[in-house]
């Protein structure tokens, strides 16, 4: 065979592994990041089947409550804000409302988790004429137990303090309010009937 005839055939054939090789760790490195995102996520925003401390917190308008256990079948539906936050703002019309229908379902609690001090929080409830149990979580480490870096954010928790519903963002549409609410009735009957299979609460 002609020597350079042999090198051009090495040449291509080592070229179409290269190629090959490139773009096998390009998929790799899309695995990778996937993977790093998902762990990234997991960490850092609240998910479904997660377990949350049960943790006494200060009550804006005085006293305490226990936020991350309910009695057996009842469920605590946990609205995150900061008052700084215009997406929380934003949602307060629609929080109201979520707040009006969930008052008439048995079993269910609503709370306000302010990720702000009582004082500043108390002005903010005031100032939009704001009338629900609210508790102030300023201590770092709960927050990182219960993934509350994030604001707005809902939060479905049953009486063992388990994570059956999820949500991340403002709550505006009237497609977010129904899952929220479908999300708590969906929740309390499973824990009442001891099925925690919460994967199709979301």
């Amino acid at each position: 065979m002609d020597v350079s005839k042999f090198r051009s055939m090495v040449l291509v054939i080592g070229l179409a592994g290269a190629a090959v090789l490139v773009v096998v760790l390009a998929s790799q490195k899309r695995d990778l990041l996937a993977r790093i995102e998902s762990l990234t996520t997991r960490i850092r925003d609240p998910y479904v089947g997660m377990y949350v401390p049960a943790a006494t917190l200060p009550s804006v308008t005085g006293g305490s409550i226990l936020l991350g256990e309910a009695p057996p079948g009842h469920v605590q539906v946990l609205f995150v804000f900061s008052t700084s936050c215009q997406y929380c703002k934003a949602s307060l019309p629609a929080w109201k409302q979520i707040a009006a229908e969930l008052a008439a379902s048995e079993g269910v609690e609503v709370v306000w988790v302010s990720l702000d001090g009582v004082e500043p929080t108390r002005r903010y409830l005031v100032e939009h004429g704001i009338e629900l149990p609210v508790v102030s979580l300023t201590d770092q480490r709960l927050r990182a137990l219960y993934r509350a870096g994030t604001t707005p954010q809902t939060t479905v928790v049953d009486a063992e303090g388990r994570v059956g519903y999820s949500y991340l963002g403002a709550v505006t549409e009237a497609v977010v309010i129904d899952s929220i609410l479908n999300a708590a009735a969906t929740v309390a009957a499973r824990a009442l009937e001891g099925r925690p299979d919460y994967e199709t609460a979301r």
